[in-house]
């Protein structure tokens, strides 16, 4: 069965990209995709838990997808910036006294999160396209024991403290 121009049918990998090129290398369907999730928070390997580690990572996935675009459309359905190095990072660095102090860990902070956004956007353009896991979270990342870093969930704010870009 052909579906129209405007239908597609989409499966997801099951957290495993890697699982699917046979399947679909032996197939021609029409009007289907591939979803692929990815979060960094999720690697199991603390070694990796740092910027060469997740943008080696990303480069990587970046590969995987480009190769099983190859027999299937892929697009990243899921993704965000949260990691557990920045989530981490104690003291809350927005808490510093020290306004100098203060705007030296932010400047860090968004170099860090514009690296990883263009690692992941540069992995993420090897399919058809991206999602963005939610475009707004109404909790204080600033003031809530246990929820900084917590902002690079929402891409409202991502946006607004420029670590990346649409």
């Amino acid at each position: 069965m052909v579906l129209p121009k405007d239908k597609v049918i989409v499966f997801h990998d099951g957290f495993d990209l890697s699982m699917w090129k046979d399947f679909f290398q032996g197939q021609n369907f029409d009007n289907v995709m591939l979803d692929t999730h990815h979060y960094l928070v999720f690697d199991k390997d603390p070694s990796t838990e740092n910027l060469k580690g997740y943008t080696a990572h990303l480069k990587q996935l970046g590969e995987q997808i480009s190769e099983v675009s190859q027999y299937v459309p892929v697009v990243t359905g899921e993704w965000s910036l949260f990691n557990h190095f920045i989530s981490k990072l104690t003291p809350n660095p927005l808490h510093a006294k020290d306004p100098l102090e203060r705007a030296e860990q932010e400047a860090e902070i968004k170099a860090f999160y514009e690296s990883l956004w263009e690692a992941s956007v540069s992995a993420w353009n090897n399919g058809e396209g991206y999602f963005y896991w939610t475009y707004k979270l109404n909790i204080d990342t600033v003031n809530e024991p246990g929820k900084f870093g917590m902002d690079c969930w929402d891409l409202s704010r991502a946006l607004a403290k420029r670590w990346g870009h649409i």
